[in-house]
This record gives C-alpha cells, sequence and structure tokens, in this order.
C-alpha cells in the first residue's frame, strides 16, 4: 500500500474526522489526484475482508472515485494512518457467547436475559437521516465477532426516518436470512429466531402484521417481506438505545471515544 500512500507524520486514532462529511466532489477546474481512485480500490478491499471499523470512511470516500483532488487523498491517507495505528486489530472469534456482547445487549436493549444460543447470528442495523440518500449499515455476529458488515448509501432518499430504517432493516434481514440457511445447510442447529437490533421504535412496531401501513404504501414491499420473516420466526426485531447501535459505526463519523467503545465489538 505505501507505493500509493506515503506513511503519514503520525497515526490516527479514528478512521476519519467527524467533519469528512464536508468534502465535496472536486470541481471542473480542480486537478484530480492521479492516484486516488488506487488507493481508494486497496482500502475498499481491506475493509470488505477483515477491517469493518473503516467501513464507513472508505464507503464515504468511494463516492469520489471521479471527482477525488488532492483533499479527498489526504482523507484516504488519514485512513491509511489509522490502519497503521491498528495493524494489531483482527477480528477473533469464539465458541461460546462473548459476556462483553451479552452484557453489551442486556445493558441497552429491553432484553431482560440472554436466551440465544451460540449459534444464532445477532445483527444490528441502522441507517442515518438528512440530507441525499443517507448512510446505512448493519453488522452481522456471530461466534464473538463480526461476519458480515456494509456501509452504504440509501437507494433512495427516505422521506422519514422510519422509511430509512426499514431499508436498511430489509437490507440486514436478507444477510441475516441467508447465514441461517447456510448455517442449517451446514449441519448447524438454530433455535428460535434471530435478532436484529434497531434503534428505532417505529421500524419495530411496523413488523407487527397488526399494525396498519396505510400510510407507508412507498415501503410496503419492505414492510411485508420483513413481516414475512417475523411472522416465520426466521427473525425477530428488536430495540436497542442509541448508545448501545453497533452499526452506527458503519452510518456516520464518530467522536473517539464513543469509535473505541463500539469497535472493541468488531476487531
Amino acid at each position: 500500500m505505501h507505493r500509493y500512500a506515503p506513511a503519514p507524520r503520525k497515526g490516527r486514532v479514528i478512521p476519519c474526522p467527524t467533519d469528512i462529511t464536508d468534502l465535496v466532489p472536486g470541481k471542473e477546474d480542480e486537478l484530480l489526484h492521479p492516484q486516488y481512485r488506487a488507493i481508494i480500490g486497496q482500502l475498499l478491499w481491506i475493509s470488505i475482508i477483515s477491517r469493518p471499523d473503516i467501513s464507513y470512511a472508505v464507503s464515504f470516500l468511494s463516492r469520489f472515485c471521479t471527482s477525488g483532488t488532492q483533499a479527498h487523498y489526504e482523507a484516504a491517507v488519514g485512513v491509511v494512518g489509522y490502519l497503521m495505528v491498528t495493524k494489531d486489530k483482527a477480528i477473533t472469534y469464539t465458541r461460546e457467547s462473548p459476556v462483553s456482547l451479552i452484557e453489551h445487549l442486556l445493558a441497552h436493549s429491553e432484553l431482560k436475559e440472554f436466551i440465544f444460543d451460540k449459534n444464532t447470528v445477532i445483527t444490528f442495523t441502522d441507517a442515518s437521516h438528512g440530507g441525499e440518500r443517507p448512510m446505512a449499515g448493519f453488522v452481522g455476529m456471530l461466534a464473538g465477532g463480526p461476519i458480515s458488515w456494509a456501509a452504504y448509501r440509501l437507494p433512495l432518499t427516505p422521506l422519514s426516518v422510519c422509511q430509512g430504517e426499514y431499508h436498511a432493516a430489509t437490507r440486514a434481514a436478507v444477510m441475516c436470512k441467508a447465514h441461517n440457511d447456510s448455517m442449517l445447510f451446514l449441519g448447524f442447529s438454530t433455535k428460535g429466531a434471530s435478532p436484529i437490533f434497531c434503534d428505532n421504535r417505529a421500524t419495530i412496531l411496523l413488523s407487527d402484521a397488526g399494525i396498519s401501513i396505510k400510510k407507508l404504501r412507498h415501503v410496503a414491499t419492505h414492510i411485508a417481506f420483513l413481516r414475512e420473516l417475523v411472522n416465520s420466526e426466521d427473525i425477530m426485531l428488536l430495540h436497542i438505545g442509541t448508545k448501545g447501535q453497533i452499526a452506527d459505526i458503519c452510518t456516520k463519523p464518530l467522536a473517539a471515544a464513543i469509535f473505541h467503545e463500539l469497535r472493541m465489538f468488531l476487531v
């Protein structure tokens, strides 16, 4: 990676500053950086295979592959600086559900006790709100570590927080169902529904078949899909407090203290 990103003078404790969202596409008369696309391609590869903690920063910076200037390049080099400082970080898995994750769920969700077995995929889903096509993401956890994650822009600009969260929850549910099917195919039994933790109560209420959706016809397909999975007991949607939402790390730039607290569950 050093061919494209010379080592910064000092490392960074977070992948990106909170003002990264101030970056805009370069103007027509601005000089595009010739190595920007190359460094973004390599960072995308790293974020996909082993570093979910940089997924937001890399996904955001990838928007500018055709309009990246020196400012964008320096932001990407900052992500490399963060990787240099945290090169000892790695995804780890355990045979049993980790105590730290169980305590986290009991502290921030409405669970009174941990009722899931070690083969249950635990998913966190979140979506930002505001602006054109805001960010969304999910993290799927199994055996104490992430097995699937994504940070992406919503396909459409949601008209409400609930609509954005429902789009994100639907994509997370697809991932969760696929992993459950894979587990069964490989001979691992699972008990009960897999939990998907969302910090929006309206989204959770809409997964109940008894709630009317007359005013939400524009997302009726997503609602029907999630309701089917909930009714078949493939998944269950559960509320988790904003401070406990691990998927936040995929959807927005975070202050160092919050970022480090959530990162410990990933790498």
